[in-house]
């Protein structure tokens, strides 16, 4: 089993979108349960191969609640990126991308006590028709996991369109 989980603090964001905060306070307490019930669909699995997952976390989890993000990477998933908040990325300058990306994969790294090599934009919101969001991503990154598309051409076109060249897409296939 391959599965990667959005993991953010809904709540959180969502206050944020309808701009009643710049942040405030993480329900750790909610984060925490979910994490548990998530961890233990993972275990349950009958293949060793399906015992671990990725989560693509937010940063602000990792500023405010580290132990989590430890606790997560110690059980054997791999942290990845979901961005500093889960803001839209689109029509963001490239200063504030470049910001709000290294600031999360700094605290995950922090956090996880390890290098953060994966990222996914916020509801696959990166601009996927302008490269200056892929290039930062690609200065921070290994991989990311925010293309969708249909067919493996679709992702070479894009790729080269984009003038990707470490960047691994591992794209969502519709």
């Amino acid at each position: 089993m391959y599965l990667s989980i959005d993991f953010e603090d809904f709540n959180h964001d969502l206050k944020r979108s309808l701009g009643i905060w710049k942040t405030g306070p993480l329900n750790k307490d909610f984060l925490w349960e979910k994490y548990s019930i998530i961890n233990s669909l993972f275990k349950s699995s009958s293949t060793k191969k399906g015992r671990s997952g990725t989560f693509f976390c937010t940063g602000i989890i990792a500023s405010k609640e580290p132990e989590l993000i430890k606790k997560i990477s110690s059980d054997g998933h791999e942290i990845a990126c979901h961005y500093n908040y889960h803001d839209v990325m689109e029509g963001q300058s490239e200063y504030e991308i470049e910001k709000n990306l290294t600031e999360a994969k700094n605290a995950l790294e922090e956090a996880s006590g390890k290098p953060i090599h994966g990222f996914r934009a916020p509801m696959f919101s990166i601009d996927k028709h302008n490269s200056y969001q892929y290039k930062i991503v690609e200065k921070l990154f290994t991989y990311d996991s925010s293309f969708s598309c249909t067919t493996k051409d679709e992702l070479k076109k894009f790729k080269k369109k984009m003038k990707l060249e470490k960047l691994k897409i591992l794209p969502i296939f519709h």
